[in-house]
Parts: structure tokens; sequence; C-alpha cells
């Protein structure tokens, strides 16, 4: 486990050589972001419209996000919906989501959501460049804006 300057936690993961970030979502980074490369199999948690593989029509953050994509919150995300939407800067409310294994090799940048669409941001996300697969399980039920405490 390795803790990358500016990050809140740990991940499993061998640093790379810094690649720049995609054409387009250079304003997704509040501040720097790295590029790693993974040691294990990490979880990861992504939202979307249901609006097919590459439903924007432009690089860079979009609304109407598919199922399939290379943005992904990682760590803790444990926040109601409209938390969920500021603290990854999403560019509206989002009508699904899915859990996905980021097995061992993927590359990814990581680092944490700029402040984007009138929100913070300041959550951990990781957006994959390149590596095996994915695997994706797909999250039945709704995600509400109740919050409160046990």
């Amino acid at each position: 486990m390795m803790t990358l300057p500016g990050l809140p936690e740990p991940l499993p993961v061998r640093l790379l050589p810094r690649r720049a970030a995609t054409p387009g979502t250079e304003t997704a980074w509040l501040g720097e972001h790295h590029t790693v490369q993974l040691l294990a199999p990490l979880a990861a948690l992504r939202v979307h419209q249901r609006g097919g593989t590459a439903a924007a029509s432009a690089p860079g953050p979009a609304w109407g996000a598919g199922t399939w994509g290379n943005w992904f919150a990682i760590g803790d995300v444990v926040l109601s919906r409209s938390q969920y939407a500021a603290r990854y800067a999403l560019p509206g409310a989002f009508t699904h989501q899915d859990e996905w294994q980021l097995p061992a090799g993927t590359v990814m940048n990581v680092g944490i959501a700029g402040p984007l669409f009138g929100h913070d941001g300041g959550g951990l996300q990781a957006q994959r460049l390149d590596g095996p697969p994915l695997q994706r399980r797909r999250l039945h039920g709704y995600w509400v804006d109740r919050v409160g405490s046990a």
C-alpha cells in the first residue's frame, strides 16, 4: 500500500511517470493527479445515466454518462445521492450505479475531483488509462438523499 501526496488514503499501487490529463478533462482534477499501476484489485464505483458506451459527444466530463466508462470513485464512498454528486462534481443527477473491480495491472490517473458544475469536488477519483478488462457488478436499488445517524 502506498500513500500518495495529497490523497487521503493508501492504495495498492506503484507510482509511474505522470501522464497528462486526457484532453478536455484537465479541470476534473483539484491540483496534481498521479499516474499509477494497481498491484492488487481495487473496488470502485461508477454512476451513470445508462447512456451507453461513449454516450458523450465531446471529450471531458459530460452529461449522459454511459454504463461503460473510464471515471470511477475510489475509497470510502458513503454519501447521500446529492453529497456524492457534489463531492465528485457531477454535471447532474445519476440514475444507475455499478461496482467495478479494477484488476491488478490497471494503469490510471488518481487524484481529487476538482470543482466543476457548481460543485466543490473533493472526492478521490480514478481515470482508467489502460490495462486488463474490468469486471462490473450491477447494484440494484435506490440511492436517496436522506442522511442521519444510527
